[in-house]
């Protein structure tokens, strides 16, 4: 079992916030993935199919996420949650602000993606700010191995990360579709904030930490692969003999991966293992 010594409860406002968090996030996510013909009139912009899937994945993904954290309720694993949630909602908001113009503000959901998108940020900074002494749980020191392996998956996304937001549409052209310079930077975030959450767990990582983060890059990696399959199944516009593909295809891959084993290191029976 997961030591409590020094792992402090989140305020019950907080917790709540997140527990309404999680079907917001599961609900866009579903419907942009599963429900894309019904999901794409009403997003706050013009959404392409592939963007679409994608964005799903992200979605579903972090709602899982989020849902672990708000489940526990503890600052393990809010330490490793909470700063990725304020990085990208920060970021996408001034992404929004810059970009107002490409919103269609005939669109209820406009004004909810806004709404939520300055709320986010201010609550988590305001969090984190509260907790920035909170101890982190060093009863769970990360083995060397395991702290090799997140530091280099860190290190990989968190470079793609950067490149892609330097230059979109040049990373984006070999994506599996076209990427014009507002989605690439958008995007350049979702690594940015995955390399985040694994730096976090480099030191020390609780069980929680783990399931948290492990599930939600696993489900990141499984729906982004899955996603292109998918639309392409119908629409044939993939070239699958690019190398750039591949690529793209393989980085995701090794997210799944990485994140099936951070779930499997979690689990209660490895627990005694830990340190």
């Amino acid at each position: 079992m997961q030591s409590k010594i020094g792992n402090r409860p989140l305020a019950p406002l907080l917790r709540a916030l997140l527990w309404l968090t999680v079907p917001i996030l599961l609900g866009a996510g579903g419907a942009l993935f599963f429900f894309p013909d019904w999901a794409r009139p009403r997003w706050p912009w013009e959404l392409a199919p592939f963007n679409a899937a994608f964005l799903g994945a992200f979605y579903l993904s972090a709602g899982a996420g989020v849902a672990v954290l708000a489940f526990a309720g503890a600052w393990w694993p809010a330490r490793v949650i909470l700063p990725m949630i304020f990085v990208f909602t920060a970021t996408l908001l001034l992404f929004s602000l810059l970009e107002a113009r490409r919103f269609i503000f005939t669109r209820w959901a406009t004004y909810g993606w806004f709404l939520i998108y300055l709320g986010l940020p201010i609550i988590t900074g305001l969090a984190l700010w509260r907790c920035r002494d909170w101890p982190a749980p060093q009863a769970y020191p990360t083995p060397p191995g395991w702290r090799n392996w997140l530091l280099g998956v860190m290190a990989v996304m968190g470079l793609y990360g950067f490149v892609l937001f330097l230059f979109p549409t040049v990373i984006g052209a070999y994506w599996p579709w076209p990427l014009d310079e507002f989605h690439g930077r958008a995007y350049s975030v979702i690594f940015t904030v995955g390399a985040i959450g694994l730096l976090g767990l480099a030191q020390f990582s609780a069980p929680g930490e783990r399931m948290a983060l492990g599930l939600a890059t696993s489900l990141m990696g499984l729906f982004a692969i899955f996603g292109v399959v998918i639309v392409d199944a119908s629409r044939h516009v993939v070239a699958w003999g690019n190398a750039g593909v591949w690529l793209w295809l393989a980085l995701f891959a090794i997210q799944f991966v990485t994140g099936l084993g951070l779930i499997w290191w979690s689990s209660a029976g490895r627990a005694g293992s830990e340190g």
